[in-house]
Parts: structure tokens; C-alpha cells; sequence
């Protein structure tokens, strides 16, 4: 009877070390893409600025 729960626990610990490492996976990626969201808004705002710059050079050629 020992030996077959201390097999039942062996097994309950490997589920739970499985499960722990898919969401720690899940997590990871997660992260990743937090990160990738986070350059591409940095990128968009450093573009839309140099799009405003140009935007008003046309305009104050267009007025001169």
C-alpha cells in the first residue's frame, strides 16, 4: 500500500511539474509579445512624429 501511494504521488508531482512548465512557457511568451507591443507602439510614435515634422514643412512651403 506505501509503495502505491508514494507511485501516486510520484505521479501527481510529475503533473504538476508539466502544467507548471506549459504556463511558465505561456508566461514567457506572453512577455514576449508585451515586449514586441511595446516597440512597435515606441516605433509608431517616433514615426508619426517624423510624419508630423514633414507634414508642417509642406505646409509652411505651401504658405511661403
Amino acid at each position: 500500500m506505501s509503495e502505491r501511494v508514494g507511485q501516486v504521488q510520484q505521479q501527481c508531482t510529475n503533473q504538476v511539474l508539466e502544467v507548471q512548465e506549459k504556463w511558465t512557457s505561456k508566461a514567457n511568451t506572453l512577455i514576449q509579445l508585451e515586449n514586441q507591443i511595446t516597440t512597435i507602439k515606441h516605433t509608431m510614435s517616433q514615426e508619426r512624429k517624423k510624419f508630423n515634422s514633414e507634414i508642417t514643412a509642406i505646409k509652411h512651403m505651401v504658405i511661403l
